[in-house]
């Protein structure tokens, strides 16, 4: 069976999809011949559909290019204001990616969001890609009110000056231009039409 894996080309720096020579296994990963050189890959990173390995090298890609915007030794988070070092920024996904997955599974019966290519674009679009620090990733990763907290925020933002009109206390999601109709009738079904103003951040 053929199988795939990603290699970072160092000379043009590209990330390249490549027929994986593999010539040992551990229980974890593949001895992979690579030219004269041996290379230890995760068995989750090596694939047997050349086309899968080709979504998983466009978020490679995605993921390298959002870092490579920032060109500075230090950054400032936009969460926290740390100030972190170059290697200490990570690619957030403002709206979760586990959000997506079930919106995958309750929509096509699939675990996988690579093989639901809708929901995946929307997942790795630049508009929903931020650079922010390790700390305050992991610990959106860990907050279940944080996709209600964000698209509250959005919903907000869209809607600041109907509501300060009105005096509103709660805002309408419907209509908002920021979500696809797919996710907009998810969060409808699953958190109402409302959101409260203590939601946002």
């Amino acid at each position: 069976m053929k199988r795939y894996y990603i290699f970072y080309n160092k000379d043009n720096k590209k990330y390249e999809v490549r027929k994986a020579n593999i010539i040992g296994e551990t229980e974890e990963t593949y001895v992979i011949l690579e030219g004269e050189e041996r290379i230890n890959k995760k068995k989750s990173g090596v694939f047997d559909d050349k086309e899968y390995a080709n979504i998983v090298k466009k978020e490679l890609i995605t993921t390298k290019t959002v870092k490579n915007k920032f060109k500075g030794k230090y950054y400032v988070c936009p969460i926290c204001g740390k100030r972190v070092r170059r290697n200490k920024i990570t690619v957030d996904h403002k709206i979760p990616k586990k959000f997506f997955q079930q919106l995958a599974k309750d929509k096509y019966g699939i675990d996988d969001l690579r093989l639901a290519e809708d929901l995946w674009k929307q997942c790795w679009n630049f508009s929903n890609l931020r650079l922010i620090c390790e700390d305050c990733n992991q610990k959106k990763g860990s907050n279940p009110y944080m996709l209600e907290r964000y698209i509250a925020k959005k919903s907000y933002m869209q809607k600041k000056n109907e509501c300060i009109n009105r005096g509103a206390r709660k805002m309408n999601i419907r209509n908002n231009n920021f979500v696809s109709r797919d996710l907009e009738m998810e969060i409808l079904r699953r958190y109402g039409n409302t959101f409260d103003k203590k939601y946002i951040i």
